[in-house]
């Protein structure tokens, strides 16, 4: 062990002391650039490359800076009358491929703690600037005898070419280098007007380079290798377009997102660019703008959460929902006769929103390869789920009409249901037209981002009409409360009362949704689980309390019932002659005395409008209890 660290030392004071020499020397041709020679530049950069190749050795961070500026000086000297050989080029990448190598990335993340500056490149983004710088360099140095170069060491992998009506590029073409885990597809139409074109894909720099990014709340990982790509005119390409394909590192399962690296903030970005495909090997990425391309990766399952099982809770409960909600649409259609009424019409349009919700959500909630399809999804669900949430306030307004202004009997279904569809149309509609669908579908699902701010869309009018209907729930029970009937019952009896309106009433407020806010932070995951139960079997909720113990629903079924047996009497036996009743004739004084015989005409109409009050009262009490017993 002892000798292990003396040799690590040795090493170390050898490198330093090399390196003062090198630096000396590259120092003496940046401030007299006409003694440059392509001997002097071939003598320092293999010495570099010799220096800097230690095996399992990691070089110290003041170290990798002090190669970094001399590389940086190599990479800017005027090479107008120097010739850049391929011998040159390939210790230029053996040594920025030796300073990136994995091995190094304790000293690189020293680096970045100590000299980040916001709009400066440090740490390892340093080098891949150095190797811009030198890769221009070299495709300036082509002649007409060389279209293309391509190097190929270690970590890195360079291509430069010279482009004359070329068509699609393609790199790697199949099977041309190992171990590349990136290749880059350019259509004829990009590569329009542009004569030089250049790529470097850098195969490993997991732990080199930084992953501070401007989105994501969740720490990022480099997910892949690091593509950058370079082409002089692409600014002038209308609808330009570059598609990367990337290989992950890992397979298991995360979040990938295509990004880009912008040298001005010093941070990775994702604007311009987006996800063409993902599964769990690779990404397909197509951006609109050229610079370093990688993927980052985030966790997709949350601490204490466990997402398989949440997604089995959501596919049972959505599946019993729809059974229930069909079988309550059949049977109010069966019963059709019997049922009809303003409310059961509003209930049959929430029926069938919330079928189709269930149906989108089931069907396309996690089809993230296809970010057009995904985006299509993530805006169906937002109208269908806005539109359950007005059909549900419309619910509410109907039921608060009824009972806390009984003289009411014009309907409200024709302004009613057609505002329950098409205001979610206009929300929908002035959210794409504010965000131009960015935020709509991610690579986690095909649902509204929450980074991008884009989920209060539907947040803010569910909680909205949540509210709205939280207080008429609260009116409806103070005026049943309040009626004769009720208030002559006793404690028990009105807190069973109560529990039967509630029961009735909340699956129709939305009530549900408000679990699922409540979850915003790990220690709260629990919540998930609540949620995914109680909104996923909302279905079965309305079936059990406007079907199976519906009063209406049981009175139809007795009324067809006897109307069926009555019919089957009627055609089994013969029609008896109707005999007609003489009409009684009764005189004024006859007439007089019937209406007035032990009280008088006023206390007879005193006590009829009070048994008139009796059956409106009656009637604000029974509306939210006829669907039990």
């Amino acid at each position: 062990m002892k000798t292990s660290k003396h040799s690590s030392n040795s090493f170390s004071m050898f490198l330093k002391t090399s390196l003062v020499l090198l630096v000396f020397k590259v120092n003496t041709i940046k401030d007299n650039p006409e003694l440059v020679t392509a001997a002097t530049v071939d003598d320092v950069l293999s010495q570099l490359s010799t220096l800097t190749d230690q095996q399992e050795q990691s070089t110290y961070s003041g170290e990798l800076e002090v190669v970094t500026s001399t590389l940086e000086v190599i990479a800017t000297i005027d090479y107008t009358n120097i010739t850049l050989t391929e011998t040159q080029n390939t210790a230029f990448l053996e040594t920025t491929s030796n300073l990136l190598d994995p091995k190094n990335a304790e000293s690189w993340q020293a680096i970045d703690e100590q000299s980040f500056k916001p709009g400066e490149s440090s740490g390892a983004s340093k080098v891949l600037d150095v190797v811009s710088y030198y890769t221009d360099a070299i495709s300036k140095s082509l002649d007409e005898s060389e279209l293309n170069r391509t190097i190929n060491v270690s970590n890195i992998v360079l291509q430069v070419r010279k482009l004359n009506n070329s068509k699609d590029i393609v790199f790697p073409s199949t099977d041309e280098f190992e171990n590349i885990s990136a290749a880059l597809d350019l259509s004829q139409a990009s590569l329009k007007g542009s004569t030089k074109y250049s790529a470097v894909v850098y195969k490993n720099l997991t732990g080199v380079l930084s992953t501070n990014a401007s989105f994501g709340s969740q720490e990022l990982e480099l997910g892949s290798s690091v593509m950058s790509v370079k082409l002089n005119q692409w600014k002038n390409v209308t609808g330009f377009k570059i598609t990367v394909t990337f290989q992950h590192f890992q397979t298991r399962q995360l979040l990938a997102t295509c990004s880009y690296r912008n040298e001005s903030r010093s941070v990775w970005e994702r604007d311009g660019c987006r996800v063409m495909h993902s599964n769990s090997s690779e990404t397909i990425c197509e951006c609109d703008h050229l610079t370093n391309f990688a993927i980052l990766m985030s966790p997709w399952t949350e601490n204490n959460v466990d997402t398989e099982a949440i997604r089995i809770l959501s596919i049972a409960g959505c599946s019993v929902s729809m059974l229930c909600l069909v079988v309550t649409v059949l049977t109010h259609l069966f019963y059709w006769r019997y049922v009809k009424s303003d409310r059961v019409k509003i209930l049959m349009n929430l029926c069938i929103a919330l079928l189709v919700s269930y149906g989108v959500f089931l069907g396309g909630v996690d089809r993230t390869s296809n970010q057009d399809v995904c985006t299509t999804i993530a805006v169906l669900l937002q109208y269908i789920y806005l539109v359950v949430f007005f059909l549900m306030l419309a619910e509410g307004i109907e039921i608060s009409v009824v009972v806390l202004y009984v003289f009411t009997t014009k309907s409200r279904l024709k302004w009613i249901l057609p505002s329950a569809w098409l205001f979610p149309a206009l929300i929908v509609g002035i959210s794409l037209a504010a965000t131009q669908t960015k935020g709509y579908g991610n690579e986690k699902s095909c649902w509204l981002s929450i980074d991008d701010g884009v989920i209060w869309a539907f947040v803010g009018p569910a909680l909205l009409i949540i509210l709205v209907n939280f207080i008429l729930i609260v009116l409806v029970m103070k005026a049943i409360f309040k009626t004769k009937n009720l208030s002559q019952k006793s404690n028990k009896e009105r807190t069973i009362a109560g529990v039967r309106c509630l029961c009735v009433l909340l699956p129709l407020v939305g009530c549900t949704w408000v679990i699922g806010i409540f979850y915003v932070n790990e220690d709260m995951a629990w919540i998930q689980y609540v949620f995914a139960i109680c909104n996923g079997l909302q279905g079965m909720a309305i079936f059990i309390f406007h079907c199976a113990l519906n009063t209406q629903i049981r009175n139809a079924f007795n009324r067809k019932q006897k109307y069926s047996q009555s019919a089957s009497t009627t055609r089994s036996t013969s029609n008896p002659l109707l005999i007609p009743r003489a009409k009684p004739n009764l005189s004024s004084t006859d007439l007089y005395l019937s209406t007035s015989y032990g009280e008088s005409i006023h206390q007879r109409r005193r006590r009829n409008e009070d048994r008139r009050n009796d059956n409106l009262e009656m009637k604000q009490y029974s509306y939210t209890l006829d669907y039990f017993d």
